[in-house]
């Protein structure tokens, strides 16, 4: 069942983040992103088609046993994950946490967001955290008041955080290229069918792994929005107030919102995974 380790990290490395999110999802006009594309019919396990210049070619995989366990195809990907995923992780924490139909779609699309200022929380494989985004407000001494996140979020999200850090990283980065022609194919045919799935998500991996560490409590603001229909979940309005927090990647803010201990946890975890996967390439 170590086939499918790869999988958990693209669910588990963003669950953690994706779960604060739904609680202070950022409220901007939706931007161009990946759409989750309707199931595809049953075909033979995927190839790697022809790609435009590869920046980070995966290395070869030191997995012998690889070949002898054929992928499934998209199509039937679903129940297989299933088994597998209830399998790793126990059937509670996948019932109560990820998101099974087109799993692997979701994690590819997901993945491809995380870059991007605007990711659709409804094609994420992962499920929302209980409880809502809590703030705090505080006076400064000239009498203003600023509102800031509350630190006691991020304890709402150390049983995902304690998944992402019990992962063996070199055994998923080496499962995760012994799988990569289901992500490869999947990529193509999210949009980008001269595209190299491991490029993006190398790219984007450096993006969360550079987001910029606050000096201090991270302010936000709620979103005033007038309309004659008063809103039952004020919480997810809020933003960033510095301008250049508010401007970042929905990775990088992902990154920002789940607090510093639990990004310190991330941002190794990440960092391993890229070096593994990019040869090191910087």
């Amino acid at each position: 069942m170590k086939k499918f380790l790869p999988f958990v990290l693209l669910a588990l490395a963003v669950a953690a983040g994706f779960l604060l999110w739904r609680q202070i999802h950022v409220a901007e006009s939706p931007r161009p992103s990946a759409a989750l594309p309707s199931a595809a019919p049953a075909v033979p396990a995927p190839q790697v088609q022809q790609v435009e210049a590869i920046k980070n070619p995966l290395p070869v995989s030191d997995n012998g046993q690889a070949a002898a366990q054929p992928l499934p195809s998209l199509a039937d990907s679903d129940a297989y994950m299933a088994r597998a995923l209830d399998a790793i992780l126990g059937s509670d924490f996948v019932a109560g946490h990820l998101q099974l139909k087109e799993f692997v779609r979701r994690c590819v699309a997901t993945a491809d967001n995380l870059g991007r200022s605007y990711a659709p929380s409804d094609i994420w494989p992962v499920n929302p955290t209980p409880g809502r985004f809590a703030s705090m407000r505080t006076e400064r001494k000239d009498g203003s008041t600023q509102e800031t996140i509350l630190t006691g979020n991020d304890s709402r999200y150390r049983e995902l955080i304690d998944a992402v850090d019990a992962v063996d990283t070199h055994a998923l980065a080496t499962l995760y290229i012994d799988a990569y022609p289901l992500f490869q194919k999947e990529y193509q045919e999210l949009g980008y069918p001269k595209g190299y799935f491991n490029d993006r998500l190398v790219e984007v991996l450096d993006m969360m792994i550079a987001t910029p560490e606050p000096s201090g409590p991270v302010e936000v603001h709620l979103l005033q929005v007038d309309g004659p229909v008063k809103s039952t979940r004020p919480w997810v309005r809020y933003e960033f107030t510095d301008p250049a927090l508010q401007s970042l990647s929905a990775g990088q803010k992902i990154m920002l919102r789940v607090g510093k201990a639990n990004r310190a946890i991330l941002r190794r975890k990440l960092t391993e995974f890229r070096d593994i996967v990019a040869a090191k390439r910087k």
